[in-house]
C-alpha cells in the first residue's frame, strides 16, 4: 500500500489519525478497529478480522444472523475495517476491498441490492474506506475517490441524488482521507483542503449555511486539515498545529464548546489534539500526552467517566495516559492502548462490548484475550 503524495492513516475508518512518512514509504499493517449502530470489528496483532454484537443481516461476516456477545473470528489477512449502519467493509493487505451485511441500497458494492453473510469481493486497489448508514466510500492508490450506495442527500459526491450499486468515480481531485456520517461526507485533498457533501439541515458540511451540497464543496476555514470524521449530524475535523474544530447539531453537547447551539461554521474546541471522533451524539478526542477525552450525550455511559451524565466540555478520562485509538457509534465506544489492549463501554445490548455479556458499562473494561499491534501516537505538528 503506497500513497504517492502524502500522508498515511493509522486507522481506516471513523477516526482517522495522519502521520507524514517519506515519500514512497511502503505503510505497514496497522491495527484498526470500527464501531457502529451495534456491532463491533476490530483487528488483532496477527491480521485476523474479529466481529461481535448485532448480527441480523449478517453484518459481523460470519455466515450467519446469529448475534455474538464475544469477539468471533472472521478470517486473517486484514489490515482495516469500517462499520456502517448495517455493512461492514474490510481492507486486506493486497489491497482488495471486501463487503458484506445489509445491502439494500447497494451500500456492497457488488452491482445488486442482495444481503451477504460472509465478506464478499468488492475489488482492487484500494488503501482506504469509510463507510456511512447505508452507503460507502472507497479510496484507491492512485488518490481517486469512489461511491456506491444510499444517495438520497448526494452523500456519494457524484452531483446527483440517484443511488448507486457499483463503486462509481467522484470526478474531484486527488484525496487522501474520506469520512461518511449518517447522510453527509467529508473528504481530504492531497493540499490538505477539507471538501464536504451531502445533507446540511445542521449546517454538518461547515459551509456557513444549512443547503444540501450533490457533489464535493471546499469548506473554506483554511487548509492543512489532517483529520476528519463524520458524526450523525455533526462534523469534527483536526488541522496539523493540532487544533481540533467543530460543527454541525450541538443538541447534546457533542461539539464540546460548553454550549447546545448548533454551528454552520468549524469553530474550533481547543488544542494539543492528535485525534478525534464522532458518533451519532457524543465524542471522544486524543491529546498529545496519551490521554482520553469525551463530551456529549452520556445516556448509556458512552463517554466513559462512569456516570451517565452529558458533557458539553472535553472531560478527561481518569483510566491513564496510554490510549492510541479510539472509534465509537451511536451509544457504544472502544479504545485502543499501546500496548495492544481494547477496552470498551457504553451500551451493550446486543453485546456489542465484547465482555460476554450484554451489561452496560459507564467505565472502560477490558476486551478478553484482544491484542491489536502495538502502536504509538505520533504527534503531526
Amino acid at each position: 500500500m503506497k500513497r504517492q503524495h502524502c500522508w498515511l492513516w493509522l486507522l481506516c475508518c471513523g477516526i482517522i489519525l495522519f502521520i507524514f512518512p517519506a515519500a514512497g514509504t511502503a505503510a505497514p499493517p496497522k491495527p484498526a478497529i470500527s464501531a457502529k449502530y451495534h456491532h463491533t470489528l476490530a483487528i488483532q496483532k496477527d491480521g485476523s478480522l474479529w466481529a461481535w454484537g448485532i448480527n441480523s443481516l449478517g453484518q459481523l461476516g460470519l455466515g450467519d444472523t446469529t448475534e455474538r456477545h464475544s469477539p468471533t473470528q472472521v478470517g486473517t489477512g486484514w489490515v482495516a475495517v469500517a462499520a456502517g449502519g448495517d455493512h461492514s467493509l474490510g481492507l486486506k493487505d493486497d489491497g482488495t476491498l471486501w463487503a458484506w451485511g445489509y445491502n439494500g441500497y447497494g451500500q456492497l458494492g457488488l452491482g445488486d441490492t442482495t444481503d451477504r453473510h460472509s465478506p464478499t469481493l468488492v475489488g482492487t486497489g484500494y488503501v482506504a474506506m469509510a463507510a456511512g448508514w447505508a452507503y460507502s466510500l472507497g479510496l484507491k492508490d492512485d488518490g481517486s475517490l469512489w461511491a456506491w450506495g444510499a444517495n438520497g442527500n448526494g452523500q456519494l459526491g457524484l452531483g446527483d441524488l440517484t443511488q448507486r450499486t457499483m463503486p462509481t468515480k467522484v470526478l474531484v481531485g486527488t484525496w487522501v482521507a474520506v469520512a461518511a456520517g449518517d447522510n453527509h461526507s467529508l473528504g481530504l485533498q492531497a493540499d490538505g483542503s477539507l471538501w464536504a457533501w451531502g445533507a446540511n439541515d445542521d449546517g454538518e458540511l461547515g459551509l456557513g449555511d444549512y443547503v444540501t451540497r450533490a457533489g464535493p464543496t471546499q469548506v473554506l476555514v483554511g487548509t492543512r486539515w489532517m483529520a476528519v470524521d463524520a458524526g450523525g449530524y455533526y462534523s469534527l475535523g483536526l488541522k496539523a498545529d493540532g487544533s481540533l474544530w467543530a460543527w454541525g447539531l450541538n443538541y447534546w453537547g457533542q461539539l464540546g464548546l460548553g454550549d447546545y447551539v448548533t454551528r454552520a461554521s468549524p469553530t474550533q474546541v481547543g488544542i494539543g489534539w492528535v485525534a478525534a471522533g464522532a458518533g451519532s451524539y457524543h465524542s471522544l478526542g486524543l491529546k498529545a500526552d496519551g490521554s482520553l477525552w469525551a463530551w456529549g450525550d452520556n445516556a448509556y455511559g458512552q463517554l466513559g467517566l462512569g456516570d451517565t451524565t452529558q458533557r458539553t466540555m472535553p472531560t478527561k478520562l481518569l483510566v491513564g495516559t496510554d490510549w492510541v485509538a479510539v472509534d465509537l457509534d451511536s451509544n457504544h465506544s472502544l479504545g485502543l492502548k499501546a500496548d495492544g489492549s481494547l477496552w470498551a463501554w457504553g451500551d451493550n445490548a446486543y453485546g456489542q462490548l465484547g465482555l460476554g455479556d450484554t451489561t452496560n458499562r459507564p467505565s472502560p473494561a477490558r476486551v478478553a484475550r484482544f491484542n491489536a499491534r502495538r502502536v504509538a501516537v505520533i504527534p503531526m505538528f
